[in-house]
């Protein structure tokens, strides 16, 4: 049993973000520095650290959607592990959440991590693959897929509530000038956010969902994370010979949103759906 330590959760400062760069395990390929700069000053958005003799030992943060709440970024440095640390930070932004009169909580756990949220009361709610295509696919241009107007925004967001089970507007809105939308019969059936995160892809049909994939991946370099129970997306890929390289579990704590998995053909980043 390791000796238990003294240390302080206090709140992310601007100036602490350069300090996180080494915090994140290797295999998630994740830029936290970026991540916390693009998101520190958004109201939405809210981190904290785990100072110990000055050292910031462990962080987390956490994202309100009106109604619901993501956590991310949970981590803690290898030599301050098995004190209770990751528990705490997790605690801590559970009450965040309930302060902010959010019944559902949401996070994405890597299966070493699931034990942790297992016992502070999250369940799990779907399995998320990661695929990425180190060349362009083929696509052959329609005039299906068209950039959005801005008489149209509305209508993406409502799409996006149907899909997500959340009101995800205040994130979205930023990034939403430069969507393009799939129209078919002047009806939209789908979206594709190329600013955001992994550049999500949502619709409603697979006609609409796999279009904007082959829009999406005729650049190099992408990288598009679906809910398995998305068999379109996945076939998609698998014509591709593109085969999934890592997983995450969805959980959530408290309200299960009512989402539509099918229709989420790449979440937006990291944690977060």
């Amino acid at each position: 049993m390791n000796t238990k330590i003294q240390y302080t959760i206090e709140d992310l400062e601007y100036a602490d973000i350069p300090l996180l760069s080494d915090m994140p395990p290797r295999d998630w390929e994740f830029d936290i520095v970026s991540f916390m700069k693009r998101f520190y000053h958004q109201s939405w958005f809210y981190a904290i650290k785990v100072v110990h003799d000055e050292v910031i030992a462990g962080t987390g943060s956490i994202i309100f959607n009106n109604g619901t709440s993501w956590l991310s970024n949970i981590i803690v440095r290898p030599e301050y592990r098995e004190h209770g640390i990751g528990s705490a930070v997790t605690e801590r932004l559970l009450e965040v959440s309930r302060e902010m009169e959010c019944p559902s909580c949401l996070l994405m756990a890597t299966e070493a991590g699931r034990r942790l949220y297992d016992r502070l009361g999250f369940v799990e709610d779907g399995m998320f693959c990661y695929y990425r295509n180190n060349v362009p696919l083929p696509f052959s241009p329609t005039g299906n897929i068209t950039p959005a107007r801005n008489d149209e925004l509305q209508v993406i967001l409502q799409l996006d509530r149907q899909v997500t089970g959340e009101n995800r507007g205040e994130m979205l809105s930023g990034h939403l000038h430069r969507a393009h939308v799939y129209r078919k019969n002047r009806e939209i059936s789908g979206f594709y956010l190329p600013s955001l995160g992994d550049e999500p892809v949502i619709a409603t049909d697979a006609e609409a969902g796999r279009a904007l994939l082959g829009f999406k991946h005729a650049s190099p370099g992408k990288t598009t994370v679906i809910p398995e129970e998305n068999l379109w997306a996945a076939d998609f890929f698998r014509k591709h010979d593109i085969k999934p390289f890592s997983c995450r579990i969805r959980m959530v704590h408290g309200l299960r949103p009512n989402w539509n998995p099918e229709g989420v053909f790449c979440r937006i980043e990291g944690y977060y759906c």
